[in-house]
């Protein structure tokens, strides 16, 4: 180029112009080139960073789910425990309120034996409703209701059969009626003889005559 230019012709000249043109071309490509080298490798370098990040927090994700895991496991385990053991102690209540309401039943016979409600039943503790108030006034309500059904019944047998049209309806609705209370006595009697067992039959003349 620095030839061209001492020779001065026009024709060189423009070579010469031709040339600076290709260099600075290929300057500026390789330039180019080495700027796209450039931003893939930081690209590169980049992706590799944020793909260990990735994988750390994986990691960190997998240890936190485990700890998470065990730590439910152990509360399911605390909270079977502390299940069995509420059942237990609420148990052990029962059984104590049920022997205090037993000592308290046999000081009530000792100090009035007129009024106690007898010897504590041998029987099942929850057939012990026999002796509650609503079922004495239950049974006397069915034995009142029974008189007062037998009473009609025997009315309606001597009545003459011209003053009654429906006479064969009607044994029949005493016919069910009788063994609806024969059905009861029966229950109450099973219920009686489960809770008193032999002492029904031969215990203190207040369970006998029931």
């Amino acid at each position: 180029a620095s030839s061209i230019m001492q020779n001065g012709s026009p024709r060189d000249l423009e070579t010469f112009k031709l040339l600076e043109t290709m260099e600075d071309h290929t300057g500026s490509s390789g330039d180019e080139f080495s700027l796209e080298s450039d931003s893939n490798s930081d690209l590169d370098d980049e992706a590799e960073q944020f793909s260990r990040k990735e994988m750390r927090l994986k990691a960190e994700l997998n240890k936190y789910e485990g700890l998470l895991r065990a730590d439910e496991h152990k509360l399911h385990e605390v909270e079977k425990l502390q299940k069995r053991r509420k059942d237990e102690l609420e148990e052990e209540i029962e059984g104590l309120e049920q022997t205090l309401e037993d000592l308290l039943q046999n000081l009530e016979n000792l100090e009035s034996p007129e009024t106690s409600r007898g010897p504590v039943p041998p029987g099942w503790r929850k057939l012990r409703f026999v002796n509650s108030p609503w079922f004495t006034l239950l049974s006397t309500a069915v034995v009142v209701i029974n008189v007062v059904v037998l009473v009609l019944e025997m009315t309606h047998r001597h009545r003459p059969r011209n003053h009654h049209s429906h006479s064969g309806e009607n044994r029949r609705k005493f016919f069910w009626l009788d063994q609806a209370f024969l059905l009861f006595y029966v229950v109450e009697l099973l219920l009686r003889a489960a809770l008193y067992r032999r002492d029904l039959l031969i215990g203190p003349l207040r369970l006998v005559a029931w």
